[in-house]
């Protein structure tokens, strides 16, 4: 699996789209959902966000489709219990085995949770996998990295 920005040679609504993120596998070709929730996140949606933010997002969704991929997990797989859910997987490996800072896994996990918002709106799931809240301390929003795994279907 690889992750480039692209030139301006990847043309999206018949415009040059230089610097957009696309996750692809070892034939380049887009891996799904995630191209999917990239354009739509980033391309169609309006938004007019910076390229910072595109690759910031793109990198996101790329470090969980990477986890799942070392890990042999795909993004809809299928679990019995709570916490064997591959958010709370890959939350719990930020948190535990990388430690890394709240915040940093907060931003990834904000784009993983949107992927499956707009994943469950398109169809192609059910239901979202886990449950989360939003906690907001002296103004600053800490949600995701509180997750629990909750009741997870």
């Amino acid at each position: 699996m690889k992750f480039i920005l692209t030139s301006e040679h990847f043309v999206y609504g018949m415009r040059p789209r230089p610097g957009f993120p696309q996750i692809l596998d070892d034939d380049y070709n887009p891996v799904e959902p995630f191209h999917g929730y990239l354009v739509r996140r980033l391309l169609d949606n309006g938004a007019a966000l910076d390229q910072k933010t595109w690759e910031a997002y793109g990198r996101a969704i790329w470090d969980f489709a990477r986890y799942l991929e070392t890990n042999k997990l795909t993004w809809n797989q299928p679990f019995t219990a709570p916490g064997e859910g591959v958010v709370a997987r890959y939350r719990d490996w930020q948190v535990m085995d990388l430690k890394l800072d709240p915040g940093t896994i907060n931003q990834r996990l904000r784009q993983v949770v949107q992927l499956y918002e707009w994943a469950k709106g398109m169809g192609f799931i059910e239901d979202i996998p886990f449950d989360y809240r939003q906690v907001t301390r002296r103004g600053i929003e800490h949600d995701l990295a509180h997750k629990t795994g909750g009741a997870q279907t």
